[in-house]
């Protein structure tokens, strides 16, 4: 599976996989699944699936608001060339769940415009949309999303690799408040860790010194994969930022 996002609500935990095609523009369905778990004890020895996985694609398109986005050339992309992409999940205070969309963008081509959030909620025990959002973060879709205080932290960045990345604080109605941008960081996650939270980097492509590469250096997930000594390579990290719950920003480090 290809599982982008979690979130608790209740006694479970929902997890979700992208719904994108593969890299090479093919249907996946192991991407296609959203289900629950039971919250499990610290060994995960009782770890299991108590929601049967569903494809939400069916159940996204039956509103006329999210359809408006995920129109058939939006899932006949590429999820970087504005491509359906799910890549957050958040539990509402109801017992909803919301989706956030790294892409398609609301504009030309999915690719700039407002970021779709879709709030799914349980009729009979099954999801239905309850309400869809187009929230502006700057022509960028949604890295992650939690909960935090009477609304959302959410890590907005762009729907290709390359570009800029920056902190919302959203109140689930109105426009969302930047909070910082995210410099030197591809943030894909954020965790809440009381004081502060610790917003995570994706450095799988960042170019590394590889002392066995023809070149010298090679990305991350290449030194990972083609170098003698793999993950114990010392050149292989990645990197994490530490913000302060009083917005006061922290310098970066490496984990």
């Amino acid at each position: 599976m290809d599982i982008e996002a979690a979130t608790v609500s209740g006694k479970q935990i929902w997890w979700t996989g992208s719904h994108s095609l593969d890299k090479n523009g093919v249907a996946a369905p192991y991407r296609h699944m959203f289900f629950a778990t039971n919250i499990p004890s610290a060994d995960l020895s009782d770890l299991r699936i108590v929601t049967r996985p569903v494809d939400l694609t069916a159940v996204l398109l039956k509103s006329e608001k999210v359809a408006k986005v995920l129109t058939e050339n939006a899932r006949n992309r590429l999820s970087k060339q504005g491509g359906i992409n799910i890549e957050g999940l958040a539990a509402t205070a109801d017992g909803g769940v919301l989706v956030g969309f790294r892409s398609p963008l609301n504009g030309a081509n999915g690719t700039s415009g407002n970021a779709l959030v879709v709030k799914l909620f349980p009729v009979q025990g099954m999801f239905e949309v309850q309400q869809a959002y187009l929230v502006d973060l700057g022509d960028r879709g949604i890295r992650d999303i939690v909960n935090y205080a009477n609304g959302y932290m959410i890590i907005a960045g762009p729907v290709a690799s390359a570009g800029e990345f920056a902190l919302y604080t959203w109140d689930g109605n109105s426009r969302p408040e930047q909070l910082m941008k995210l410099s030197e960081l591809n943030a894909e996650g954020i965790v809440d860790l009381d004081s502060y939270w610790l917003v995570l980097s994706d450095d799988g492509k960042v170019m590394r010194a590889d002392d066995e590469a023809s070149d010298g250096y090679r990305t991350c997930d290449r030194i990972r994969s083609k170098n003698s000594s793999g993950g114990e390579h010392p050149s292989v990290f990645f990197h994490a930022r530490r913000i302060s719950k009083k917005k006061a920003p922290q310098a970066s480090f490496i984990m």
